[in-house]
C-alpha cells in the first residue's frame, strides 16, 4: 500500500477525453477536513491506478479523497469506518464512488459493495456507467461473470464470487443485505425521512459514526423540524466477551428484538402489549 504521491511527481498518464494539458479550475482540497490520526498506510494509489487502466481519469481532489479515505491504520483495518464526502451535484462525486467501487471489486475482494439510489432511473445510471469501465479494460471484463439487470436492482458478479448490487430505494429493495461497502444515495435518506415518521440507523459502531453523519445530513436539510422522530441504534461502550453473533448481538443490543423494542419506543408505544411476529 502506497501513499499518494505529491501532485508534481510521476503518476499515469491515460488518455483523456479533453486536452492533456487543460487546466483544473476550482479548488483542490477540501475546506473542511477530518480524518484519523491513525493513518499508517493507503490503498488509495491502488484505487487510483486501478480507475486509470479502466480510463477513468481523476481530478487531483479525486485522488486526494481516495487517498484519505482509503487509510488504512497500523492493523491493516480502515483508518475510517465511514467516509463522508460533501460535494454539489455534477461535480465529480462519481467518479470517486465509481474508483472505489473498482477497488473493491478487483483489488479488496469485498464480497458484496452494495450502491444505494433513490429512483430505479439513478441506480440504473450508475450501473451503466462502471458497466462502461469495465467492458472497456478487457484485463477486467474477462473476471465479470455476469452483468445482471433488472428494474432497479442491477448488479455486477465476478467468477470469483465478488459482487457489486445497485439498489434503488423501495419497501424491500435491499432489506437483508449486509455489504462489505455501502455507498449510500443522500436522496434516499431525504426521501426516507420525508416519508416516514421515523428514521433509525442501525450500525456496529460507536457514537460519531454512520448515525451521526446521517443524523447531521438530516439535520442540515431542515427534516427534524416537521416532528421527523430519529434514532441511532449503536454498540454499547461496554466490553463483550467473544461468543456467537447471535449472542453478541443481543447483549449488544442490535438483535432483532432490540431492534422492534426501539421501534416501538420511538413511536411512544410499548412493543410487549403489541402482537410482533419476528421472520
Amino acid at each position: 500500500m502506497t501513499s499518494l504521491p505529491s501532485e508534481s511527481g510521476a503518476e499515469p498518464t491515460p488518455e483523456r477525453s479533453g486536452p492533456a494539458d487543460a487546466p483544473v479550475y476550482g479548488h483542490q482540497r477540501p475546506r473542511i477536513l477530518t480524518v484519523p490520526a491513525t493513518r499508517a498506510s493507503t490503498s488509495g494509489q491502488e484505487a487510483i491506478d486501478l480507475a486509470a487502466r479502466a480510463g477513468l481519469v481523476l481530478d487531483p481532489w479525486q485522488r486526494f479523497i481516495l487517498d484519505q479515505g482509503m487509510a488504512e491504520n497500523d492493523k491493516g483495518d480502515w483508518a475510517a469506518f465511514e467516509v463522508c464526502v460533501n460535494v454539489p451535484r455534477q461535480n465529480g462525486k462519481g467518479g470517486v464512488i465509481e474508483a472505489r467501487e473498482l477497488w473493491g471489486l478487483f483489488i479488496g475482494g469485498e464480497e458484496l459493495i452494495l450502491h444505494s439510489a433513490h429512483e430505479f432511473k439513478t441506480a440504473k445510471r450508475a450501473f451503466k456507467r462502471i458497466e462502461r469501465l469495465i467492458r472497456g479494460c478487457p484485463d477486467l471484463h474477462k473476471r465479470v461473470k455476469r452483468y445482471w439487470q433488472t428494474t432497479g436492482e442491477e448488479s455486477i458478479e465476478l467468477w470469483t464470487g465478488q459482487e457489486l448490487r445497485f439498489i434503488a430505494r423501495s419497501g424491500g429493495s435491499g432489506r437483508g443485505f449486509t455489504g462489505h461497502c455501502n455507498i449510500l444515495d443522500e436522496d434516499m435518506i431525504l426521501k426516507l425521512a420525508r416519508e416516514h415518521e421515523i428514521l433509525i440507523t442501525i450500525e456496529e459502531g460507536s457514537i460519531g459514526g454512520f448515525g451521526s453523519h446521517v443524523m447531521q445530513f438530516v439535520s442540515d436539510n431542515g427534516m427534524l423540524d416537521g416532528g421527523l422522530r430519529m434514532r441511532a441504534m449503536i454498540l454499547p461502550d461496554v466490553f463483550l466477551d467473544h461468543d456467537t453473533p447471535a449472542a453478541m448481538y443481543g447483549r449488544a443490543g442490535l438483535d432483532a428484538k432490540s431492534i422492534v423494542a426501539k421501534v416501538f419506543e420511538t413511536l411512544g408505544k410499548d412493543y410487549k402489549t403489541e402482537t410482533v411476529k419476528l421472520a
